[in-house]
């Protein structure tokens, strides 16, 4: 299809928005911000070891497919770790984007679609948790997410499958938002069987059988999701997206809505049913707090942000043709408001990303810290171990960033061997300043036993004692 030049240009916007907005992150920070990178990256190295650690790496995961996407990443030799996971998230974003594209394109035409990624660029930090999180499972999912709606809604069930399938490899969450908007749907698609060819009916019996089933095995397999525990939450990203520099977006979504839905019932009834039941439970997911539940409201708010992207970019271009008359002047509209909203994104992400990299707000691990880390790495000498704390995760980078050997001890437990000055032999003694007590009357008795120090950090020998 070709595009007119009007589309072409917000096209380029909205694609230079998409990799701007994405890239700011990698190219602007120093070190992931997300405290779940670290296990990502453990996780990664341990599966280029042995097929015994590869296993156990697998067998031990919610989201094994992840690993399949950034595996590829270890093949990088001019990039450090934190360095590759971050593009990693970049990519994600992007990839998102494409895939929101794709599938606005296919319900609303070129104008809907190519917004619709100019508005999922400008997404990041300010309106989702993955960047500030590190949830990198859960932002690669979300493209197989969008795609198995997409599938749906263009009648093709075996690759819909395919896509659930991938979206449960890559974060069951993303699978189960999925699959109950599925469910809650199925009573309208097993009436509309009737008007199916016999193939598609068994077809549609069988996915319906298979996503009921396969919940139910989830949750009676891995039955400790039942007993998480979670602090109760209320969700900035979802107050933002109602209140905040979206909420125009927000609000033209509710007619957008309207008019996809009533377009759906003409030409697919059963993708309305299961488009309205994914705005359902989106909705239900990501205000839950204001039911009194408060469960993992940050991390489940990004499928409500899909539902109002793909609905408000449906409306925009329909609704302001009607008042221009003109798709080449509702193209260059759509344009510009969208630079300007990027422009705004990219400012306050930058003061964001900018509070991230300073040292004194101490809101991700340090440059003294990972200066630390890179000395043990070099100067720890064979039959040494390091011990260090629980009360601060930035420790987790010992796994991600070397190859020494370490053991994450309670708190507690590493104060009283302190306190008693009992080590075994080779043990050094790893403590952030930040967050942990510093035995500093033995540190003064006996200065000999800090074998390192810097502001942050300071490495303890207690086998130096005399």
């Amino acid at each position: 299809m070709k595009l007119a030049w009007h589309e072409q240009l917000l096209l380029t916007v909205a694609l230079i928005l998409l990799v701007v907005l994405a890239c700011q992150y990698p190219l602007t920070s120093s070190f992931p911000m997300g405290g779940d990178a670290a296990a990502y990256i453990k996780n990664i190295k341990n599966l280029g070891k042995t097929p015994y650690h590869a296993l156990g790496v697998i067998a031990g995961t919610w989201y094994p497919g992840i690993y399949a996407i950034l595996a590829p990443a270890s093949l990088l030799p001019f990039l450090g770790w934190p360095v590759k996971f971050m593009w990693w998230m970049a990519f994600g974003q992007i990839a998102t984007g494409l895939s929101l594209g794709r599938a606005v394109w296919k319900t609303g035409g070129p104008m809907s679609s190519f917004l619709a990624m100019g508005l999922w660029a400008c997404t990041p930090i300010i309106l989702t948790p993955m960047f500030e999180d590190g949830t990198l499972a859960q932002l690669w999912s979300l493209p197989w997410f969008i795609l198995s709606l997409d599938s749906f809604l263009a009648g093709n069930i075996r690759k819909t499958g395919i896509y659930v399938l991938a979206t449960f490899a890559t974060h069951p969450i993303s699978a189960i938002v999925a699959a109950l908007s599925f469910i809650i749907s199925s009573p309208f698609l097993l009436r509309q069987q009737s008007q199916l060819p016999v193939q598609q009916k068994k077809l549609v019996s069988v996915c319906l059988a298979g996503l009921i089933i396969g919940f139910i095995a989830v949750i009676g397999f891995r039955n400790e999701i039942l007993t998480l525990s979670f602090k109760p939450e209320t969700s900035p990203y979802a107050k933002e997206l109602i209140f905040g520099s979206f909420e125009r977006w927000f609000m033209l979504a509710i007619p957008g809505f309207y008019l996809l839905i009533r377009k759906m019932k003409k030409y697919t009834p059963s993708g309305a049913a299961v488009f309205s039941a994914f705005v359902f439970i989106s909705a239900l997911l990501a205000f839950n707090d204001q039911l009194g539940i408060g469960i993992w409201t940050k991390r489940l708010s990004p499928y409500l942000l899909i539902a109002a992207i793909w609905c408000a970019a449906y409306a925009f271009p329909r609704l302001l043709y009607k008042l221009t008359l003109n798709k080449a002047v509702a193209s260059l509209a759509a344009g510009i408001i969208i630079s300007i909203h990027g422009i705004g994104t990219y400012t306050e992400n930058q003061r964001i990303l900018g509070l991230y990299e300073s040292p004194s707000r101490y809101l991700r691990t340090s440059p003294d810290e990972i200066a630390a880390i890179a000395w043990l790495q070099e100067y720890i000498e064979p039959g040494q171990h390091v011990i260090t704390s629980i009360a601060n995760r930035h420790t987790e980078y010992l796994g991600a960033l070397t190859d020494i050997q370490y053991n994450e001890l309670p708190d507690e437990w590493v104060q009283k061997k302190l306190q008693t000055k009992t080590y075994t032999a080779g043990e050094l003694i790893l403590l952030l300043k930040r967050r942990e007590s510093i035995p500093k009357e033995l540190m003064a008795a006996s200065p000999h036993i800090v074998v390192f120090e810097n502001k942050d950090t300071v490495v303890l020998s207690l086998e130096k004692l005399p």
